[in-house]
C-alpha cells in the first residue's frame, strides 16, 4: 500500500493508521483533536469526531486536507445519501440563505459549520481573492492623478498664464502667473491595495494566535494556509513603492462610500481594481460574497459536518414552507437561536427554535416525579410550536442524516421520550414529531403510531430531488395542526 500520495474516503469511513505514514497519521490525530475540541455545544458526542491508537473516525466531516509532507485525504459525500447535484443544491441554498440574511446570521451559520473558527474561513476567502485580484492589478494601467498648480511669482515657475498675468500687472503688481502640471502616481487605488493588505496581515496574524498549544503553533492545515498567506501579503507590503505609501495609506478614510466611488473612477481601466473596491465592501462590512460562502461550504480550507449542513437546510425548508402561510420571519442573531414569524393567521402564530432547550411538557413532569427521564434535557434539533391566545402546539423536528434503513427501533423509542419531554398537544390529540431523513426511497413520507400516550411520529424524506413533494407533505402537517387550533 503506498503512504506516500492521496487517499479517497467517504463520509463516516474508518481511517486505518497503517494507511499513512508515520508523520501523516501524528498530524491527522492533532487535527482531530483540536477538531473535536473545536465543536463545542453545537455538537452531540457522536456527531464528534473520534481517534484511537490505530482508527479516526472523522463522522460526517468531509472535504480535503494536505498533509505537511505534500500526500493528502478527500473525504466525498455519500452518493447513495445524496447525489453531486444535490449536494451542490444544498451548498447553493445554505450560501445564498446566509448572504440575504446578512452578517450576524452567516456568522452564526458558519460558527456551526466550521468550528474550527468561522472568522478563519472567511479571512482566508478574503485573503486568497485579493491576492488573485492584486496580480491582476499589477498588470493593468491605473493612469496617474494630473495635479495642476498655479504660482504667482517675480519668475515663470511653470507655463506662462497671460490673461492672469496682465490682470496682476494692470494693479501694479510685478508678477507672473504660471501654472505646473505634475503627475503623481500615488493614487487611491494604490493606498486601498496597501491598505487592505496591511488589515489582512494584522487579520491573519491575530487568528494564527488561537491555534497555540503549549507555546507553540500547531501543525495543522488552517494554520499553514494562513501563515502561507500571512507571508504573500507582507510579500507584497515590503517591495517598493509600497512600503514607502505606508503612511499614506492609513491617511485615508476607505471607510467613506464617496472615496470608494472615486477610487472606481480613477481607475476605470482596471477592472480588477472594482473587484477590490467590492471586496473592501465586504471586508468592512464582515459579510461574504455569495462565491466566498459557497467555496467555504464546499470545504475549502477545513473538513465540514455535512450531518449539520443537513441539518441547517432542513431548518431553512421548514421555515420556506411556513413562510408561505405566515409571510417573513425575524432572524437572529447567532445559533442556537428562535425564528419568530411576524405575522398572525386568524390569531395563530408559530416560533421556530432551532438547538435551543424548549419548555418542559405538562405531561413529563408528573412522569419525571415517579423517575422516567430518558432523554435528560437533550436538546431537539428543531421545535415547532403553533399558538393561538390560550391554546398552543408544540411538535419536535429530528434531523437524521441517515438512510430510512439507518433508523433503528431504538431511534424511535428515544425520539419518543422526546415528545413526551417537550411536545405539546390540545386534549385528546396526539403528540406529534418529525424525523428527517435523506433516503431514496419511492415513499417519502411514513408514519408510525403508539397509544397511552397517544403519540405521532411522521418519517418525512428531504432530500433536493424530490424536495416539493416533501414540502407539500410538510404543510399538510402543519395544516392539520392549524386546523386543530382553529377548531378546538
Amino acid at each position: 500500500m503506498n503512504k506516500d500520495a492521496w487517499r479517497e474516503y467517504i463520509e463516516y469511513e474508518v481511517i486505518k493508521k497503517e494507511h499513512l505514514n508515520e508523520q501523516d497519521w501524528k498530524e491527522l490525530i492533532e487535527y482531530t483533536q483540536f477538531l473535536y475540541e473545536s465543536c463545542g455545544e453545537y455538537y452531540y458526542q457522536e456527531e464528534r469526531p473520534t481517534w484511537n491508537e490505530e482508527e479516526i473516525r472523522l463522522k460526517s466531516f468531509i472535504g480535503t486536507y494536505r498533509f505537511r509532507s505534500g500526500n493528502g485525504i478527500i473525504i466525498k459525500h455519500n452518493e447513495e445519501k445524496l447525489e453531486s447535484k444535490e449536494f451542490q443544491t444544498i451548498i447553493k441554498s445554505i450560501a445564498e440563505w446566509g448572504a440575504m440574511l446578512g452578517p450576524p446570521f452567516l456568522k452564526a451559520l458558519l460558527k456551526i459549520l466550521s468550528p474550527i473558527t468561522d472568522e478563519f474561513e472567511l479571512t482566508l476567502a478574503y485573503s486568497d481573492l485579493l491576492l488573485r485580484y492584486t496580480e491582476t492589478a499589477l498588470s493593468e494601467y491605473i493612469p496617474p492623478i494630473i495635479e495642476k498648480r498655479q504660482y504667482k511669482a517675480p519668475i515663470p515657475l511653470g507655463r506662462i498664464l497671460i490673461a492672469p498675468t496682465i490682470s496682476l500687472m494692470s494693479r501694479g503688481q510685478i508678477l507672473v502667473a504660471s501654472q505646473r502640471t505634475k503627475l503623481n502616481f500615488v493614487s487611491l487605488p494604490w493606498l486601498l491595495l496597501i491598505r487592505f493588505h496591511c488589515e489582512l496581515t494584522k487579520m491573519l496574524g491575530r487568528l494564527a494566535k488561537k491555534f497555540i498549544k503549549d507555546n507553540e503553533f500547531l501543525s495543522i492545515q488552517p494554520v499553514r494556509l494562513m501563515n502561507q498567506n500571512r507571508v504573500k501579503h507582507i510579500t507584497f507590503l515590503v517591495d517598493e513603492p509600497w512600503q514607502n505609501w505606508l503612511n499614506l495609506a492609513y491617511e485615508v478614510d476607505f471607510n467613506n462610500i464617496r472615496i470608494l466611488e472615486k477610487i472606481r473612477k480613477q481607475a476605470s481601466t482596471a477592472p480588477s481594481i472594482s473587484d477590490i473596491v467590492t471586496l473592501w465592501e465586504a471586508f468592512i462590512g464582515r459579510r461574504a460574497l455569495l462565491s466566498n460562502i459557497e467555496e467555504i461550504l464546499k470545504a475549502g480550507y477545513s473538513l465540514k459536518p455535512l450531518c449539520k449542513l443537513y441539518e441547517l437546510w432542513c431548518l431553512k425548508i421548514i421555515l420556506d414552507v411556513l413562510k408561505e402561510y405566515f409571510g417573513a420571519y425575524s432572524v437572529p442573531d447567532r445559533l442556537p437561536g428562535s425564528f419568530s414569524f411576524m405575522k398572525q393567521v386568524e390569531g395563530i402564530g408559530v416560533e421556530v427554535l432551532y438547538n435551543v432547550l424548549p419548555q418542559e411538557s405538562l405531561l413529563v413532569k408528573p412522569l419525571r416525579q415517579r423517575g422516567l427521564e430518558v432523554s435528560a434535557k437533550k436538546r431537539p434539533d428543531i421545535t415547532i410550536t403553533f399558538s393561538s391566545p390560550n391554546k398552543k402546539i408544540t411538535i419536535i423536528g429530528d434531523v437524521k442524516y441517515r438512510m430510512l434503513r439507518g433508523i433503528t427501533d431504538d431511534d424511535i423509542s428515544r425520539f419518543m421520550w422526546y415528545l413526551l419531554d417537550y411536545a405539546e398537544t390540545l386534549e385528546g390529540e396526539a403528540l406529534e414529531g418529525i424525523i428527517f431523513h435523506a433516503s431514496s426511497e419511492p415513499k417519502i413520507y411514513q408514519f408510525v403510531e403508539r397509544k397511552n400516550p397517544s403519540i405521532r411520529i411522521h418519517l418525512l424524506c428531504m432530500k433536493p430531488n424530490y424536495i416539493e413533494k416533501s414540502k407539500e407533505q410538510l404543510w399538510k402537517i402543519f395544516n392539520h395542526i392549524i386546523k386543530l387550533l382553529k377548531n378546538h
